[in-house]
């Protein structure tokens, strides 16, 4: 062993390991009372930039769920006044109901059309204040506007309410062809050139197809039916029904107009003639005969044989003012009419005063309804194929159907007998209409609700991950504590030991200063 007194390398190994043990026990110390393992970048580098990428989600998710939880504040809101405009409707409704007894007096109908104004009042004016935080719900206003229901910029939610008051509450787009549609081609065919084109709001409507009918006996793609329910398969885009109305015979004039002069529709009164084996009429392949048909059909046997067979064809008969024949198909299912006998059937034709159409069945007509307004774009000749919607057989560029404001609210009149039975489908439509609305916000407030459990549920999972990276282990770090306390207590009493050695050294040259 080498005495020396210059240095000591015993008592500086002894020193840096009481450094060590002391910035350990700094360290535990630290980490003890904040709790947090790590206090500082040098703690770990890596974790410290994890937890606060994960911090700023936490205090993200904070921030979107009180977001969310304004949008249930605002959905509540709005539902909460439509509530009670739907209780002041059903009022008005049973108001309404009230006037149509004919037992009522002209006071009576007055005293319920004074009520019947002081609830549209309070129901414009109801609508016109509900707001939320300065916003206006129902003015129109609410267009296009996100809630941040999430941490991240794409986790928002846009929301567009519709304009309600007195004059939207009840009215509707209610546009019906003035003839039968065309049975010559389908939806879409064109008589001048490449299928044709038909959008609604900007959706395209698809081709008909004979399997949307399965009740016509001819034509099956072409019939009212089959383009009706083309239109109707868009409905949950375009919002915009077709209704199939009956097939009438005498509803044919524009048509006949179109395609000429003299195909369908009366010629004339009924004159009389035998209906035999070889001379007869066929209506949707059945065949009528067997009986003397009279002037204007006066015994009523040509209406009792076709109306006899109304089960096979779907068809029955019916005589006009001016004792004409007129053939009815209510389900909107085509009429094939035909005639049989001298002259290919043409004089059994001019006989019965009811044109066969040339080959062509007769179509029912069509009835669009909205309860908003529509963009539609007929393309060339649809509006025609659909017997005349807009009373223009040419093109139709993207026209704007307005709902009609003689069907709305604010004008609802039980005073006058005509507007009764109307004022009661008004109503039943504002009624639709705010179910609708109150059906969006209770949607609106469900998605938000989920939304709050969910964030809340990322935000328990991300604050475990921070915690399990930033967040001392009291367990470990107390025993950590104790045992460097332990070996500093040793190191220390090892550093006394460590500074005798240079004492020794002296002892050579002085045994004076040897330990006793």
């Amino acid at each position: 062993m080498v005495l020396t007194v210059n240095s000591s390398v015993k008592s500086g190994q002894v020193r840096s390991f009481i450094n060590q043990h002391e910035n350990r026990i700094a360290q535990s110390m630290e980490r003890l009372s904040s709790g947090l393992r790590i206090n500082s970048a040098a703690d770990d580098v890596a974790g410290l930039g994890i937890a606060v990428r994960v911090q700023s989600q936490v205090t993200g998710i904070q921030a979107a769920v009180k977001n969310t939880q304004e949008g249930i504040s605002f959905a509540q809101t709005g539902d909460g006044a439509l509530g009670e405009v739907e209780q002041m409707l059903q009022s008005m409704r049973q108001l309404v109901v009230q006037s149509l007894n004919e037992t009522n007096s002209k006071a009576d109908r007055d005293s319920i059309q004074t009520e019947i104004d002081a609830m549209k009042g309070a129901i414009e004016a109801s609508l016109g204040q509900v707001n939320y935080n300065d916003n206006g719900i129902f003015n129109g206003d609410f267009q296009s506007k996100y809630f941040q229901i999430g941490k991240d910029s794409s986790s928002s939610l846009s929301v567009s309410i519709n304009k309600l008051d007195t004059k939207q509450l009840g009215s509707r787009i209610s546009l019906t062809g003035t003839s039968g549609v065309d049975t010559e081609v389908s939806l879409l065919s064109s008589n001048v050139g490449p299928a044709d084109f038909f959008t609604i709001n900007g959706f395209e409507i698809r081709e008909s197809s004979a399997s949307d009918d399965q009740v016509s006996t001819i034509d099956n793609m072409n019939s009212a039916i089959a383009k009706a329910a083309a239109i109707n398969a868009s409905f949950d885009l375009t919002g915009v029904r077709a209704t199939v109305l009956a097939t009438r015979t005498d509803k044919q004039e524009t048509l006949d107009a179109e395609v000429g002069f003299g195909v369908y529709g009366n010629s004339g009164s009924i004159q009389g003639v035998a209906l035999t084996a070889n001379t007869y009429i066929t209506i949707n392949n059945v065949s009528i005969s067997g009986f003397t048909v009279q002037d204007n059909d006066a015994d009523g046997k040509l209406v009792s044989a076709i109306n006899a067979h109304s089960e096979d064809t779907g068809v029955y008969a019916e005589l006009n003012s001016d004792s004409e024949l007129v053939l009815v198909a209510a389900d909107g299912r085509n009429i094939m009419l035909d005639y049989e006998g001298d002259n290919l059937g043409d004089d059994l034709e001019t006989l019965i005063g009811l044109n066969d159409g040339d080959d062509f069945a007769y179509g029912g007509q069509i009835m669009l309804e909205s309860d908003e307004a529509v963009d539609i774009d007929f393309g060339d000749e649809v509006n025609a194929v659909l017997g005349d919607l807009v009373g223009d057989y040419g093109h139709v560029d993207l026209a704007a159907f307005s709902p009609n404001a003689g069907q709305a609210l604010n004008v609802l009149d039980v005073t006058d007998a005509s507007n009764r039975q109307n004022a009661l489908n008004t109503l039943d439509r504002a009624l639709a209409q705010i179910s609708d609305e109150r059906s969006f916000f209770g949607a609106l407030i469900n998605r938000f609700s989920h939304t709050i459990s969910s964030l809340e549920n990322e935000k328990v999972n991300l604050e475990s991950m921070k915690s399990h990276i930033q967040d001392a282990d009291f367990g470990y770090e107390s025993a950590r504590l104790a045992l460097n306390q332990i070996r500093l207590n040793a190191s220390t009493s090892m550093l006394a030991q460590a500074n005798v050695d240079p004492a020794l050294a002296l002892a050579l040259i002085n045994t004076s200063v040897l330990p006793q």
